[in-house]
């Protein structure tokens, strides 16, 4: 005996269909879910970073057995990494810039797609590369703090 009728746009007709109700379109329920999609995505390679660190981090046990007798903190030496890794997270994100504006013009100067204008979206560009930032730093603190926390002669002896 009721009929409801929206004029919603495609996007809130779609998650009204798909999630929401009569007073709650779902959409910012979708857009949880998608973020929380994309984050739990980001997670792997997060991990992944983790753990090549933590092996590039291991080859170099007798310079950080050597560092640590010297005299090095371990603070000395959670920031002497993990400043190398941002600064390797930083090339990675201007390369990948570098390479998506490459494609974009690759595709506004092909016949591929008639015409084409495709653009680089700073903010979206910009927020790419602060995640490649976060990413770097938060991927290199971890094995950087476990390192500085061995004691130097098993570093030392590790490096055999």
């Amino acid at each position: 005996d009721l009929f409801l009728s929206y004029a919603d746009p495609y996007t809130a007709s779609y998650t009204r269909n798909m999630m929401g109700d009569v007073t709650n379109d779902g959409k910012s329920m979708f857009i949880g879910f998608l973020v929380g999609f994309a984050l739990l995505f980001m997670l792997l390679p997060a991990l992944n970073l983790i753990n090549l660190n933590i092996s590039r981090i291991l080859e170099r046990a007798s310079e950080i057995g050597v560092r640590r007798a010297c005299g090095a903190s371990a603070k000395n030496l959670v920031v002497q990494f993990t400043v190398e890794n941002v600064i390797i997270a930083v090339i990675g994100g201007i390369l990948a810039l570098v390479l998506a504006a490459g494609t974009i013009w690759f595709f506004n100067h092909s016949a591929l797609f008639a015409y084409a204008d495709f653009r680089l979206n700073w903010l979206v560009a910009g927020i790419a590369f602060l995640l490649s930032l976060l990413f770097g730093l938060l991927s290199g603190v971890y094995p950087a703090w476990r390192m500085s926390k061995m004691l130097p002669s098993e570093a030392l002896k590790n490096a055999e």
